[in-house]
């Protein structure tokens, strides 16, 4: 299966390298744009008839007359654990007469994940990366999709082309080996106690140094009492690199990880601009306006500190808002933990780190020892179908949703909570566990009236645009693994040091990159560079 675009289209390199990289990659975007007569799903085969077929391209339902049941290898939540029996699975299982036997882990997922991998009898479908999806499907653990995509998926390949995730979908071979997760996209904002602003008499932030000003007035004025107020509250796992710390690299243009910086994908930590990402962040630590446990402390030791009301500002999901608001309003009717826009960053624009619509952490492959493929991918056919679609997005119709002048919405249960239970979550709306397609929608009814949907509205129009998906090939993906790990303890290591001041990032930074390149930062930034350079060079890969 190939979207059949530009038939007779050749790239050489060196055009490439004369106007570079990402002048091509917008050259080739515009041409996608203005020629759309190009575009060709292939040919649709003929409706199967006979009993127990896989169902139709047209979606007859349901899709076999006798019962199949799929085994399905998953990361579960510890404590609201996903369902076959949640409302929008069974709905889609019982129209389709297609069923999952869910194999449920929820602690030490990818060791036990690696082992399955290993064994001789895999289940159907699995839970993976997609990164994971595309290695293991070129070693043949997971079968391509292509051409069973072409015969039954055109409501899939619609979905691919709409979202424009084809290229980032295909493996080093060409092939597509997973199906995707589509959602909304929901950065993580900054959040702030707004009735401490509003005591203060202080405008909502705008700049790095309105941000430290805020923080500043949080510690003097003490409004926790009894020196117990937190002005920025943090939880960094011993990783400064993910300890939400990221929201503000985000304002010197650097990030936790690799980044796209001009045609070169480099590290980010060791790029000059955290120098001055980690002095600030210094500033706020040794002047006591960053937590100083953050470094030590756990996730759950950061909520009993929020919920208490002793922390001014959070950088989290943006539902946090309205969680810990209800909390507060329990003992104090007027607090209120809101979203504002990020600080304007050193070239005055703001950035905020955007979570892709397509999700690179959780994708669904079809496994070698699975006798049901075509039949699993007319099942996703059907999940990403009008139809199904209204399923995943809104459930099942007079029970969580009613239609209102030709439109879905939810009815008043679905804002209710239901023995601790969010009863979105509880419903499985938005699919949760399986690949699937939403509509925007959908997830903007949810937060109806919420703060989490203000949080969102003011963040959304900061995002970043996502670091590209690559390709590694074998020798790419032995520098990584030889390299990567070794690279990302020492950057946490000296980051640490320089964030609570045992290492000055003016007399320790050139030892910092001097440690990175001896590890093996220049091999690795290198493979990185061959892989995004191979993506573009080869934006159509052919048959």
């Amino acid at each position: 299966m190939r979207l059949t675009r530009f038939k007779s289209l050749r790239i050489k390199p060196t055009i490439v390298k004369a106007i570079g990289i990402k002048t091509f990659a917008w050259f080739i975007f515009l041409l996608m744009c203005i020629n759309t007569e190009g575009f060709s799903w292939g040919n649709r085969e003929e409706q199967r008839s006979a009993a127990n077929k896989p169902g139709t391209a047209a979606q007859e339902l349901p899709l076999v007359r006798e019962r199949v049941t799929l085994e399905y290898f998953m990361a579960n939540h510890k404590t609201k654990p996903y369902t076959a029996e949640d409302l929008t699975i069974a709905e889609l299982q019982r129209r389709t007469n297609i069923y999952f036997k869910i194999i449920s882990i929820d602690s030490g997922y990818w060791d036990k994940y690696r082992v399955m991998l290993a064994s001789n009898n895999m289940p159907d479908l699995v839970f993976t990366t997609v990164s994971d999806a595309k290695r293991y499907g070129i070693d043949g653990l997971f079968i391509p999709l292509d051409e069973l995509l072409e015969r039954h998926g055109s409501n899939i390949l619609r979905a691919i082309e709409e979202e424009g995730i084809e290229d980032d979908m295909r493996a080093l071979d060409g092939k597509i080996y997973f199906f995707p997760k589509i959602s909304l996209q929901q950065p993580e904002p900054f959040m702030v106690r707004q009735d401490w602003l509003e005591k203060y008499d202080l405008e909502i932030p705008q700049t790095l140094e309105d941000f430290y000003n805020m923080l500043h007035v949080f510690k003097e004025k003490d409004p926790a009492g009894n020196g117990q107020t937190i002005p920025y509250g943090s939880h960094i796992f011993n990783d400064p690199s993910i300890c939400y710390l990221n929201a503000f690299y985000r304002a010197f243009t650097v990030d936790k990880d690799f980044m796209l910086k001009g045609d070169r994908m480099v590290w980010a930590p060791a790029q000059v601009e955290m120098k001055q990402a980690m002095k600030y962040l210094n500033r706020l630590y040794s002047e006591g306006l960053l937590d100083n446990e953050a470094p030590i402390l756990a996730k759950k030791q950061w909520e009993e500190q929020v919920s208490a009301g002793r922390v001014g500002m959070i950088v989290y999901s943006s539902v946090r808002t309205d969680y810990f608001t209800r909390i507060f309003q329990e003992t104090d009717p007027g607090a209120r933990m809101v979203g504002i826009p990020p600080p304007t960053g050193i070239d005055d624009k703001k950035h905020v780190a955007l979570i892709p619509r397509f999700s690179t952490d959780f994708c669904m492959a079809v496994t070698k020892d699975s006798a049901h493929a075509e039949l699993i991918v007319q099942f996703f056919d059907y999940v990403f179908s009008p139809e199904g679609r209204m399923i995943v997005s809104y459930g099942v119709e007079g029970d969580t949703y009613e239609m209102l002048d030709g439109k879905p919405v939810f009815t008043e249960k679905m804002y209710r909570n239901e023995a601790g239970w969010n009863m979105f979550v509880k419903a499985a709306i938005g699919g949760r566990r399986i690949a699937c397609w939403p509509y925007d929608d959908a997830m903007i009814q949810q937060l109806r009236g919420t703060l989490s949907l203000k949080a969102l509205e003011v963040t959304w129009p900061y995002v970043d645009p996502p670091t590209p998906i690559l390709n590694f090939d074998r020798d790419e993906l032995n520098i990584i693994e030889a390299t990567y790990s070794g690279l990302k303890d020492k950057t946490d290591d000296y980051l640490l040091k320089f964030l609570i001041g045992e290492l000055s990032v003016d007399t320790s930074w050139d030892d910092y990159i001097a440690e990175l390149k001896r590890i093996g930062l220049d091999e690795l930034e290198e493979a990185y560079n061959n892989a995004y350079t191979r993506r573009y060079q080869q934006a159509f890969i052919k048959k």
